[in-house]
């Protein structure tokens, strides 16, 4: 289908930034829990649960995991899109969401960052 072909780039930019700002997020754990394995723990507790499509969980957590820790961005958001599940201006406003979501998470970083103190200086 034609529509399809022009989704598809739109979800794989999507899910690259998704991956991107969930690392990020997920990685700045562990600028406040030092000598912590958060990042690790976090990344596959979420990851796993993005692995499984949404429809599986209850509306509550399917609502977190969309919002609250956006790995639904990650997969589910994506799919819909390319299979005509969600129309494009849902598709635009999970977009919207994740990128605003990715611009907190970035500030949260580079706040780290910049309070982080190696243990060898």
């Amino acid at each position: 289908e034609p529509g399809t072909l022009l989704l598809l780039p739109w979800a794989l930019a999507l899910v690259a930034w998704t991956r991107t700002v969930l690392t990020v997020l997920y990685s700045s754990a562990e600028f406040y829990l030092l000598h912590s394995d958060a990042a690790h723990f976090l990344n596959e507790a979420f990851t796993s649960a993005a692995d499984r499509p949404l429809d599986v969980f209850t509306r509550r957590l399917r609502a977190f995991l969309l919002f609250a820790i956006p790995v639904g961005v990650l997969t589910w958001v994506p799919a819909s899109l390319t299979l005509g599940r969600i129309g494009p201006l849902a598709g635009l406003g999970h977009s919207a969401w994740i990128a605003l979501f990715g611009l907190g998470v970035f500030r949260l970083w580079r706040a780290g960052f910049r309070r982080y103190e190696s243990a060898l200086s």
